[in-house]
C-alpha cells in the first residue's frame, strides 16, 4: 500500500486493554455530545469511576463560570491521569488555563470518531509514560539515597581513622561528594528532559510541552516561544500567562513579537536579562513592559538559522538565582534538539516538488 508522505503524523499506540476514561463537566448540550461522540470512537471503553483512569474528560461550554472549576477539581483528584478538555469551540484564555492545569488536549466538538479515538489513544500513552517516568525517576533517586549513604558511611570511617590530621582531606572529600552530587542531579534533569520531550513528534505538541515541562521545573513565570515566519517576522508559537493583567496580554505579546524575538534571531544560545539597562543595550531603547521584567531568553539554532526563542520572564523584583537559570539551559537545549529534529523528519516526508513546477 502507498504511504501518504503529505503530512507527518505521530505514532497511535494501541492500548493492551481497554481505554479506562473518566468523564465528568458541567451539565448540558456540551456533555450531552461528548456523551454521544464517546459511543462513536474505535476501541473498547471501560467507564471508570476512577481509580487509575487512562484518560480524564472534562466537558462543558467554552464559555461556561464553572468549566475551570471543574477543570480544576478533576486535575486535584487525579493529578497522575492525562487530563483532555472536550468544548464546544475553542478559547485563547482558556487554552491558556488549560496548558497552565498540564492539559494533554483540548478537543473541540463536532469531532470524527477516528481523530477522537487517536487523540484519546495519544493522551492514555501520555498517562502510561508518565507512570513509567515517575517509576524510573524513584529508582534512580532510590540509587542516589543508596550512593549517598555509601559515601557517608566513607567520610566517617576516614573521619575516625585520621582524627584531626585529615581534615583538610576530609574537607577536600565532602567538597568531592557534594560536586558529585550535583552532577547527579543535573545528569537526571538532562535525561527526564530528553526521554519527555522525544515523546513529542509535531510542533505544536513540542512547544505545549516544553512549558508545561519549564514551569513545572522552574515554578511560577510567564513563557512564551516564538518561531520565525517566512517573511522575516516572528509568531507566537504558545504561552502561558501566569501574572500579567489580561488587557495587558495583547501589548505584551506585541512587544515579545516585534522587539524581543528580532533581537536574538542572530544572537544564538542563552541570554539573561536582569533588568531595563541590559535589556535596552540588547534589545534598543523601544524596551516597553520588559523594563519591568527580569527575562532569560534562549535562541535555537539549526543549520545556521534560528529555528525559536524562547521567554520566560517576571518582575524584576524576583530575579532569576542561577540553579533556575542553569535549569532553562538544559530544557532550552533539548528543545533546540528536538525541534530540529521534528523540523527535519517533517521535511524529509515532505513531497518532491514536480519537475513542470521548477520550470
Amino acid at each position: 500500500m502507498a504511504r501518504n508522505h503529505d503530512s507527518f503524523e505521530p505514532h497511535v499506540p494501541t492500548p493492551s486493554g481497554a481505554l479506562r476514561c473518566l468523564v465528568t463537566g458541567c451539565a448540558g448540550k456540551t456533555l450531552a455530545a461528548v456523551e454521544h461522540a464517546l459511543t462513536t470512537i474505535q476501541v473498547d471503553l471501560v467507564r471508570a469511576d476512577a481509580t487509575d483512569p487512562d484518560v480524564l474528560i472534562v466537558a462543558g461550554a467554552a464559555d461556561s463560570p464553572s468549566l475551570r472549576d471543574r477543570i480544576t477539581q478533576a486535575r486535584n483528584a487525579h493529578p497522575d491521569a492525562a487530563l483532555v478538555v472536550m468544548v464546544d469551540r475553542g478559547a485563547m484564555d482558556l487554552a491558556g488555563f488549560c496548558m497552565q492545569q498540564s492539559a494533554a488536549d483540548i478537543i473541540e466538538l463536532p469531532i470524527a470518531p477516528a481523530e477522537l479515538t487517536r487523540r484519546l489513544l495519544l493522551a492514555a500513552a501520555r498517562t502510561r509514560d508518565a507512570a513509567k517516568l515517575r517509576t524510573l525517576a524513584a529508582k534512580r533517586a532510590a540509587r542516589i539515597r543508596d550512593l549517598k549513604r555509601q559515601l557517608t558511611q566513607q567520610q566517617d570511617a576516614m573521619t575516625q581513622q585520621v582524627g584531626g590530621v585529615c581534615e583538610d582531606i576530609a574537607q577536600s572529600y565532602r567538597d568531592v561528594a557534594t560536586g558529585f552530587s550535583q552532577q547527579l542531579r543535573t545528569a537526571q534533569l538532562i535525561t527526564e528532559t530528553q526521554t519527555l520531550l522525544r515523546l513529542e513528534l509535531d510542533v505544536e505538541s513540542l512547544l505545549r510541552t516544553t512549558l508545561e515541562f519549564m514551569l513545572r521545573k522552574v515554578g511560577p513565570v510567564n513563557a512564551a516561544i516564538f518561531l520565525p515566519g517566512t517573511c522575516g517576522d516572528f509568531t507566537l508559537g504558545a504561552y502561558v500567562n501566569y501574572d500579567c493583567p489580561r488587557d495587558a496580554a495583547q501589548g505584551m505579546l506585541e512587544d515579545l513579537c516585534n522587539l524581543l524575538a528580532p533581537a536574538f534571531e542572530t544572537r544564538p544560545g542563552l541570554h539573561v536579562i536582569p533588568d531595563a539597562a541590559r535589556a535596552t543595550h540588547l534589545i534598543g531603547d523601544q524596551i516597553g513592559f520588559m523594563a519591568e521584567n527580569a527575562l532569560i531568553v534562549n535562541s535555537s539554532v539549526s543549520d545556521g538559522e534560528c529555528i525559536a526563542v524562547l521567554s520566560i520572564f517576571r518582575d524584576k523584583r524576583q530575579p532569576f538565582d542561577q540553579s533556575t537559570i542553569d535549569t532553562v539551559r538544559i530544557i532550552a537545549d533539548r528543545f533546540g534538539d528536538q525541534l530540529t529534529r521534528v523540523i527535519k523528519t517533517n521535511s524529509r516526508h515532505k513531497p518532491a516538488r514536480d519537475a513542470r513546477d521548477v520550470a
